[in-house]
């Protein structure tokens, strides 16, 4: 077993910020329990190595977790994992697949003045983007917040419930 960065459960729980609304339900739909030493077995073989020195995580978001594998002939392998949320591999794959073939075969090319004049043209055509584009960095579309500001996101959180009305399905703090 190759050396492993940082605590191997944290492999498959999701740690790169907090929910305030039904966080116990958000981290079990990412939590993924994988077989570690298959995938280096098979890094090893992709990458054509006599073995693999390292795993680290290196990142993750709502539907996968990325891993970087370091080979003992000097090369670098990157794995994702699939969280339980995010649908049949297959479909998520070829749609990937789909997506990356388009972008380096697209025949539509874009000034930066042109995509500059559409941004421009955009500004103010959507109140709910311009919200949540007020709480980057504190609070993401889909209700994730880092561990640093968790307690000013709940706080807005709770400033937003206060002012909800009471028929609204979303007018009730998580239970932790």
């Amino acid at each position: 077993m190759a050396n492993i960065v940082g605590n191997p459960q944290d492999f498959f729980r999701y740690t790169s910020g907090r929910w305030i609304w039904d966080e116990r339900q958000q981290l079990r739909e990412r939590y993924r329990e994988f077989d570690i030493l298959e995938v280096q077995k098979i890094a090893t073989e992709l990458s054509s190595s006599g073995s693999c020195v390292s795993m680290a995580k290196i990142g993750e978001g709502s539907y996968n977790k990325s891993f970087k594998l370091t080979m003992g002939n000097g090369k670098t392998v990157i794995a994702r994992i699939l969280n339980l949320n995010t649908g049949p591999a297959f479909l998520t794959t070829a749609l990937e697949v789909t997506l990356m073939d388009f972008i380096t075969k697209c025949p539509i090319d874009f000034s930066s003045e042109e995509i500059c004049k559409h941004y421009k043209d955009g500004e103010g055509w959507n109140e709910v983007q311009d919200f949540w584009d007020a709480l980057s960095g504190i609070l993401s579309k889909d209700g994730w917040t880092s561990h640093a500001t968790y307690d000013q996101a709940l706080s807005i959180y709770s400033q937003i419930q206060a002012h909800t009305a009471p028929h609204s399905s979303h007018n009730a703090l998580p239970k932790e």
